[in-house]
């Protein structure tokens, strides 16, 4: 794999196109982070963000943010993630991804209930479930449904983890899980 991406990367350089360059930088980096070569992701990573900021790619750098997040808070260093969300999520603001955005607002809700915020970790799943709310009504096609409602799959998810932490009762999360299931 690492080869067939070397020689895709070189022939994007070729003709010079720094969006794809982008792409494929994202993906070595998520293979170096799989591998455990977290040092050598992080840098795969910021390479990325550089082409995606000269290709003007805001849906790169709000994945590349989301990748750098992960790794960030797999490493402890919560300043770290949260500023690559941060970052990630105004991308994702300025391209309109809805989807993305939701993803986004969920893993900065993780990071805050991490960081025992639990009010704004709610505020964040409340505002990434109206978006989705939002797209899911003015939607009739099938396949942007169920792309939706995967989404929907993980701010859900994201509202147990903190429902859990904060400790409410067992009821409030049944609640959550009756609503996902409403959904499928």
């Amino acid at each position: 794999a690492d080869v067939l991406l070397n020689d895709a990367l070189t022939a994007a350089q070729r003709v010079g196109s720094l969006g794809y360059e982008a792409e494929i930088t994202l993906k070595r980096a998520d293979m170096a982070s799989r591998r455990g070569q977290t040092d050598q992701a992080i840098q795969l990573l910021g390479t990325a963000a550089g082409l995606a900021h000269q290709a003007g790619g805001n849906q790169i750098l709000a994945d590349i943010a989301l990748s750098l997040a992960s790794i960030n808070r797999k490493l402890g260093r919560l300043d770290d993630a949260e500023t690559a969300l941060s970052e990630g999520i105004a991308a994702a603001r300025e391209v309109g991804g809805h989807l993305m955005l939701s993803r986004m607002l969920a893993a900065y809700a993780d990071l805050k209930s991490a960081r025992h915020e639990y009010a704004a970790a709610g505020q964040l799943l409340e505002q990434a479930n109206d978006i989705l709310e939002g797209v899911l009504t003015k939607t009739s096609s099938p396949w942007v449904r169920s792309r939706v409602i995967g989404s929907m799959d993980q701010v859900f998810l994201a509202r147990l983890r903190l429902e859990a932490a904060v400790g409410r009762s067992p009821a409030r999360a049944f609640a959550i899980v009756e609503e996902a299931r409403g959904r499928s």
